[in-house]
Parts: C-alpha cells; sequence; structure tokens
C-alpha cells in the first residue's frame, strides 16, 4: 500500500487571484461550488483534494469472473447454462425444457396456462390442426415449422399428436415434423383392438441429430 496524496500538485488546477487569466473549472466543480463553498475554496485554492471512494474490489472481482466465465461460452459458440434456464439466450432461442415444465404443470392443474397458450386458435401448438391435414405438408409450412425451430436451443424435430394417422410418420426435411397420434378416437372409429400399438422412441446426442425409432410388438425400427 501507498501513502495517500492529500494535495494537488498540477498548479494549473490552483486558482490564483493575481492572474488575470481565466480560471476554468467544470461542471461537477460548479456543482461542489454551489453546494458548499468551503470545499470548493479548500479544494482550488488551498489544494486539498477531497477525500477519494474506496475501490470496489468485490464488485471488480465479481465482473472479472463473470466475463471470464462467458468468455469461455463466447469461444465455444455456446449460451451459457444459466441463460438457457432462464430463457435469457443472447442469440434469441428459449428453453425448450421450462416450455415442457411450464406446460406439463398446466396439463396437471398446479399452475395457470401459459400465456403462449392461452389463445386457442391455428397459431396455438396444442390446439392447431394445421399439420395434420395432409401426410405430405407444402413447402410453406415446412419453412414455417423451420423457422420456428431455430428459436429453440439445439431443437431438430417438432412431436404432434392427434393427427388421425395409423402410424407414426415423419414430413418435411431432415424429419422436422413427427406425427405420434394413432387414430384411437371413436369419431374415426378407432378401437383398440384393431391397432398395432407403437411408441416413438427418441434418443438424444449431444450436438447431433437424434436417433428416432418405432418400438412395435415385432420389434424396433428406425422412424424414416
Amino acid at each position: 500500500m501507498k501513502e495517500a496524496a492529500s494535495f494537488r500538485i498540477r498548479k494549473s488546477s490552483f486558482y490564483d487571484k493575481n492572474s488575470n487569466a481565466p480560471f476554468k473549472i467544470s461542471r461537477s466543480k460548479l456543482s461542489n461550488f454551489l453546494s458548499c463553498k468551503r470545499c470548493f475554496y479548500l479544494d482550488r485554492v488551498k489544494g486539498l483534494k477531497e477525500p477519494s471512494m474506496p475501490g470496489w474490489a468485490l464488485n471488480i472481482t465479481v465482473d472479472e469472473l463473470l466475463k471470464k466465465e462467458f468468455d469461455q461460452y463466447r469461444r465455444d459458440q455456446k449460451p451459457h447454462p444459466m441463460m438457457i434456464k432462464n430463457n435469457l439466450d443472447t442469440n434469441g432461442k428459449v428453453n425448450i425444457n421450462k416450455i415442457n415444465t411450464d406446460v406439463s404443470k398446466w396439463l396437471i392443474g398446479e399452475s395457470k396456462v401459459p400465456k403462449y397458450l392461452e389463445n386457442t386458435d391455428e397459431d396455438n401448438p396444442i390446439f392447431s390442426r394445421e399439420y395434420s391435414d395432409k401426410r405430405t405438408i407444402s413447402d410453406s409450412k415446412c419453412k414455417k415449422i423451420a423457422k420456428q425451430l431455430t428459436k429453440f436451443y439445439n431443437a431438430k424435430h417438432v412431436v404432434m399428436g392427434h393427427s388421425s394417422y395409423s402410424s407414426i410418420n415423419t414430413a418435411c426435411n431432415n424429419r422436422m415434423l413427427i406425427r405420434t397420434d394413432v387414430s384411437l378416437s371413436r369419431a374415426f372409429g378407432g378401437t383398440l383392438e384393431s391397432k398395432k400399438l407403437q411408441a416413438l422412441e427418441i434418443i438424444q446426442r449431444y450436438d447431433k441429430y437424434p436417433i428416432l425409432n418405432i418400438i412395435t410388438e415385432e420389434g424396433k425400427k428406425i422412424l424414416k
């Protein structure tokens, strides 16, 4: 540690009553004069400096540690886990796990309907039938799905139920849309006995496309 300097050294900062040259002061010094004339006199005439503020050691340390941690994620081109968890990713993406949790709590009655599901129209992913009318959907609808997927970190597919198909199927490039319903509804003449039960298996792989399989009583096959 070094001894604190109490007096000014730069002569131009002193007021000299014998000098004819204009004495320049800053806006902050003028404010000091208006708030405390004695303080201004001691500062500008006698050269006695105001006590300085103590250093912000804790603030600076936290800032440096956060910068070091976030710089590592920037180099890796990945969002920080805290940002994903709290839906704060700067790349404009959202946390699909948080959405799944919100929707699950709503469906079992533990919370209110999420804001993004309040309108029961075609823009609502729970009620929309926009992607279930044809096995092969239009390019414009596939582009719409692709655009939506870019908003979700590392999302590759949209899995949709209640699609009135007799088997699990896919649509759009890279199997972006997966339709899983098997028409058990009475409205479509479905009965459990008449159906071959299927399950969709999704094996997640970090930074790669997941493995998608259809599991039936006869075994497992890759979803194409």
